[in-house]
C-alpha cells in the first residue's frame, strides 16, 4: 500500500487540519486567558465533569424541551397560515410574501434579536427556534396545500 492510499486512510489532511486549529486555539487562550477563551483541555475536562456527575441530562433535558415549544409553536402557527392559503387567495399572497421575508433573514439576525429582546432567559432559545423553523415548516405546508388536487377534495 502506498502512502497516498495510507494518507487518504487515516484522513491526513484532516487530521493536520485539526492539528492546526487545536495548536491555535492553545496559543489564543494562553493569550487572552480562560475567561474569554478556555484552552481545549479545560474544556475536555469541564465536559468530563458535566457527564460524571449526571448533570448534562438535566441540562439537556432543558435544552430540548426549550427546542420543542419553539418548533411546536412553529408547526402551530405553519398549520394556520396553510390552512389560510388553502382557503384564500388574498390570504395566500400574504403569506408568500411573509415567507419571502423570514426565508431571507439569517439565522444570526434572529439571534441577536432574542438576545435583545429576551436577554439570557428561556425564551431567547425558544424565540430564535421559533424564528428558523417557521419559514421551512410553513414553506413546506403551504406548497403541500397548494399541491392538493381541488376534485379530490
Amino acid at each position: 500500500m502506498s502512502a497516498r492510499d495510507w494518507a487518504g486512510r487515516l484522513h491526513l489532511p484532516t487530521l493536520v487540519a485539526l492539528a492546526v486549529v487545536l495548536a491555535g486555539w492553545t496559543l489564543l487562550s494562553r493569550r487572552y486567558g480562560a475567561y474569554v477563551l478556555p484552552a481545549p483541555g479545560s474544556i475536555v475536562t469541564g465536559f468530563v465533569e458535566i457527564v460524571r456527575s449526571g448533570e448534562i441530562w438535566t441540562h439537556a433535558a432543558a435544552s430540548l424541551a426549550r427546542i420543542a415549544v419553539g418548533f411546536g409553536l412553529a408547526v402551530l402557527l405553519s398549520l394556520l397560515m396553510g390552512l389560510g392559503a388553502f382557503a384564500s387567495r388574498t390570504a395566500r399572497g400574504v403569506v408568500h410574501d411573509l415567507l419571502a421575508i423570514l426565508n431571507s433573514t439569517s439565522v444570526f439576525v434572529w439571534i441577536v434579536i432574542s438576545l435583545i429582546w429576551f436577554g439570557l432567559s428561556n425564551w431567547a432559545p425558544i424565540f430564535t427556534t421559533f424564528m428558523i423553523t417557521l419559514p421551512v415548516v410553513a414553506s413546506n405546508l403551504v406548497e403541500g396545500v397548494a399541491a392538493v388536487d381541488r376534485r379530490v377534495l
